[in-house]
């Protein structure tokens, strides 16, 4: 920023404000860590052992969205694909799952997390559909559906021969479903009341339903041990729900605790935040902007520079 008189220039350097940076915290607010780089990006995603993180990365110049995985280990990156939205790990962390295709005529890839070898193509089950999870067993994956009458959750066979089949088809809109990590329960979002709620059902077996947010609430997340459920308030607040094994096989879930970590945006869509296998650790997207600048320069005489 420059501002000028006949004798007198003041300039401030600043950082234009653009995109996020990727973060991770501890779920106390101990131990923060955020990426250097700012960029266009969203969903970030672990893989099922936690080294691994992949995400959309949206390049400056070309505008692809491409997805990316990065090795918090070894601090290195790859690039799956030029495009798409959406990854989703397979359970033995070996392939991504993601939305592809155009905005008419959208469908499912499955590639490499390595990126390589050849990507398989699975059609939406309708007009518009967005991948959420991968069942336990590998077999299917869980997709939100769209259409003019709303959204349900469906299961999509990973077998391009298999089927699709609805989970969730209830007259309101339901979507963002996880399953827990033995596959026998399913956490989503609906929108039955009006606002967003987070919920889980059992997915085989006599019929249940569990309301865990009371007041709104988002993108839901397991733990890998199935012992806790994250959600995000309409505040943007992280919160967490402990899960424990109750009688005659259910479960019993805990009041919901805010954790000390940033905000979570809700981003363009789906969950903007993934928790470490042992959820100690939370990943976010970072969108807060840089502190505005405590520096001036002021340059007297400074038409004479131009001599």
């Amino acid at each position: 920023m420059l501002s000028a008189s006949a004798d007198v220039l003041a300039a401030v350097s600043s950082q234009i404000p653009y995109g996020s940076r990727l973060g991770s915290t501890g779920r106390n607010g101990e131990d923060p860590r955020l990426w250097k780089e700012r960029e266009t990006q969203n969903w970030p995603r672990l893989s099922p052992d936690g080294r691994r993180l992949a995400r959309q990365r949206i390049d400056a110049l070309r505008g692809n969205p491409a997805l990316w995985v990065d090795d918090l280990e070894r601090d290195t990156r790859v690039r799956v694909t030029t495009v798409g939205m959406l990854p989703v790990w397979s359970p033995d962390g070996n392939r991504l799952a993601y939305l592809s295709g155009t905005r008419f005529k959208p469908h499912l890839s499955l590639a490499a997390a390595d990126s390589t070898g050849a990507v398989a193509i699975l059609p939406c089950p309708r007009s518009n559909c967005e991948p959420t999870d991968w069942s336990p067993d590998g077999r299917r994956l869980i997709v939100n559906v769209r259409d003019d009458s709303g959204g349900d959750v469906w299961a999509v066979s990973t077998d391009p021969k298999g089927s699709s089949e609805p989970l969730l088809a209830e007259p309101f809109t339901e979507r963002d479903a996880r399953l827990s990590p033995d596959g026998r329960w399913i956490a989503y979002v609906s929108e039955e009341s009006g606002r967003a709620e987070v919920s889980v059902r059992s997915v085989s077996g006599p019929p249940r339903r569990i309301v865990i947010s009371g007041g709104g609430g988002d993108q839901p997340v397991w733990r890998r041990d199935g012992a806790e459920l994250f959600f995000v308030d309409p505040q943007g607040r992280l919160r967490s729900v402990a899960v424990r094994p109750g009688a005659d096989a259910n479960l019993t879930f805990g009041a919901p605790v805010e954790l000390e970590v940033p905000p979570i945006g809700s981003g363009h869509m789906g969950t903007q935040y993934d928790v470490s296998p042992d959820g100690r650790r939370v990943y976010f997207l970072d969108r807060a902007q840089d502190p505005p600048p405590h520096e001036i320069v002021v340059l007297l005489g400074w038409r004479a520079l131009l001599r």
